[in-house]
């Protein structure tokens, strides 16, 4: 999976903070973990930044949480560990 971000926009210290951020996630790309999404690859063309990560099959915290919220009924005590 490929998440787009534009950042030709971003002042250098968010520019800064941005490639902090990648460098955290190619950490954590190290670990085999069923809670943390696999992080692949990143690479920039100008003016975005692709970064490549494992697909997830039931889709992703953001697409969980509004679903939950569509339905009114809570996350289980369970889920949320």
């Amino acid at each position: 999976v490929a998440k787009v971000q534009p950042y030709s926009h971003l002042s250098s210290s968010e520019a800064v903070a941005l490639r902090r951020e990648i460098a955290n996630m190619e950490v954590l790309g190290r670990y085999n973990h069923p809670h943390l999404v696999r992080f692949r690859q990143s690479f920039q063309d100008g003016m975005h930044l692709f970064i490549i990560m494992e697909h997830c099959e039931q889709g992703d915290l953001a697409q969980l949480i509004a679903s939950q919220r569509q339905t009114g009924v809570q996350f289980s005590e369970r889920v949320v560990q």
